[in-house]
Formats: structure tokens, C-alpha cells, sequence
């Protein structure tokens, strides 16, 4: 049996991948579709380079593939847009797999998150913590991982209460997207390095956690793709007010190269 493993759109929109598994659950291969066509981020493009390459590295074609696995429920986040698996994997893929299609698994999100880190551990056992900007209906989940069991999810945060939201918010505060969350780390090293004091964003109290800007009320539990989007722009710009009052600007005074000698860049970032 060969898996083929794949974050695609129009659900895995960017950092599009591949990742080839066998039938005794080894990887054979994997990439990001970025390192082949050199588009960073490859927002939107299938994954069929990433795909290609790992196909070849096994020595085997499409049409070997017996299912291919998605860490999304497309069926939730956009339902009706494909009339059936092959016109998804057209879409999705992009490989000719010849007539036999392979079977389509849809995982969701924080699912495959925390399957992807417990199969790839050395624990027979675990307790594992997903904190993401959303899965198709939370942004933080506890699950416990077992070996010959199927996954138990513990517990769950709802989207709006996402702490991912709330670092993309800083984020663009700073001028940059949500894709360059890795610079907003960065800069938040100078806050650290010249002792800043930060308000605290987030309380935990006793099995549970409170966030400075409250959350907004879900609408409802199972929300398409336009109605999370919807629900993360409220979000997002809720923090980004938050953090506006914080430094009492909106937004930098310096260039991107330059915002380390921001203070109130260096305040949102370490924040």
C-alpha cells in the first residue's frame, strides 16, 4: 500500500506539501512544494511537485498511490465546490493516476497535527497539545495518542479564541503577514535582550486559560471556509487594537529593516 500525504488547496492554501508513506507506516519521502517551484509559501499551487518528487524517490507513478490523505475536512470548509473525489484530486493534486483514483481520507486538521507529532515520537503514550491559528473548529485541542488505539480527544478552544490569532495580529501590526510570523519571534529577542516589561496577554487559571481581548461567541461549530475568515478578521483586529493601545500607536514608526531600533515595534513583539 502506498499513502500518498498532502496539504493542498483550497484548504492547505499554503506551504502547499507532499509526504509519501508505505504500508508499514514508513516515510519514504517528503517535500514542500516551495523547494521545487522556488515560489515561497506556494500559496494556492498544488503540491504536485513535491508529489512527483516523492514518487520517483519510491520508484513508483500515480497510479500506484492507493489513498491519498488530506489534514483538512473539505467537506466542512467548502461544501459542494468539487462534484466528486476525482474532480478534488484534479484540483487538489494535479497527478494523472490513471483509472483506478485512490481512496481520499480527509483527517481533520488538529487531528493531523497531533498524529503527525505522536506517530513520529518515541512514546508508546502520549498526551499531545495542538496550538494553531484554527483547525476547522477549534485553534487549541488536547488529545491522548496510543499505540493500537484510535486517537481521544480530550478537549478543545474554540476558533475565536485562538492564540495563533493572536500572534497574527502582531504580526500585522508589524507590517508583516500572517506567513511571516517567524520575524515577529525574531524581534521579539531585543525585548527580552533589553529587559521590556509586557502587559500579560494570556491567564491561566486552574485547567483553563483567559485571554486579554475576549473572545468573540461562536456562531456556530461547523463553519465554512467564508464564515471563519469572516470570524478571524473580527479577531485579528480586535489584537491588533489591543496592541495598538499597548505601544499607542497603529502601527511602527520604522521600516522592516529597521524595526529593531522601534521601541514600540520591540514592545509589540516581545508582548
Amino acid at each position: 500500500m502506498w499513502i500518498l500525504g498532502v496539504n493542498a488547496p483550497p484548504a492547505g492554501r499554503h506551504d502547499t506539501a507532499a509526504c509519501l508513506i508505505d504500508g508499514d507506516g514508513r516515510i519514504v519521502a517528503f517535500s514542500e512544494e516551495e523547494r521545487l517551484n522556488r515560489r515561497r509559501h506556494s500559496l494556492y499551487r498544488k503540491p504536485s511537485g513535491a508529489a512527483r518528487m516523492c514518487l520517483a524517490r519510491a520508484g513508483i507513478n500515480a497510479a500506484d498511490v492507493d489513498v491519498v490523505a488530506i489534514g483538512w475536512d473539505d467537506h466542512q470548509l467548502h461544501p459542494g465546490r468539487f462534484r466528486d473525489d476525482a474532480e478534488f484530486l484534479a484540483y487538489a493534486v494535479g497527478l494523472d493516476f490513471g483509472d483506478r483514483l485512490p481512496e481520499v481520507v480527509r483527517v481533520g486538521h488538529h487531528r493531523a497535527h497531533a498524529a503527525s507529532s505522536f506517530y513520529a515520537s518515541p512514546f508508546r503514550k502520549a498526551g499531545v497539545l495542538v496550538v494553531d491559528g484554527h483547525g476547522e473548529n477549534e485553534s487549541s485541542s488536547i488529545w491522548t495518542y496510543e499505540e493500537g488505539r484510535p486517537p481521544r480527544l480530550e478537549r478543545s478552544w474554540q476558533r475565536t479564541a485562538s492564540l495563533g490569532y493572536a500572534y497574527d495580529a502582531a504580526s500585522t501590526w508589524l507590517g508583516f503577514s500572517h506567513l511571516n510570523a517567524g520575524k515577529t519571534m525574531g524581534l521579539a529577542a531585543y525585548g527580552r535582550a533589553r529587559g521590556v516589561r509586557t502587559e500579560t496577554l494570556v491567564e491561566t487559571s486552574g485547567d483553563d486559560f483567559a485571554l486579554a481581548v475576549e473572545p468573540l461567541p461562536e456562531n456556530t461549530g461547523r463553519a465554512g471556509a467564508e464564515e471563519i475568515k469572516e470570524q478571524y478578521e473580527r479577531v485579528v483586529g480586535r489584537w491588533r487594537e489591543h496592541y495598538g493601545r499597548i505601544a499607542g500607536a497603529d502601527g511602527p514608526d520604522a521600516p522592516e529593516d529597521r524595526l529593531a531600533d522601534d521601541p514600540r515595534a520591540v514592545l509589540v513583539a516581545y508582548t
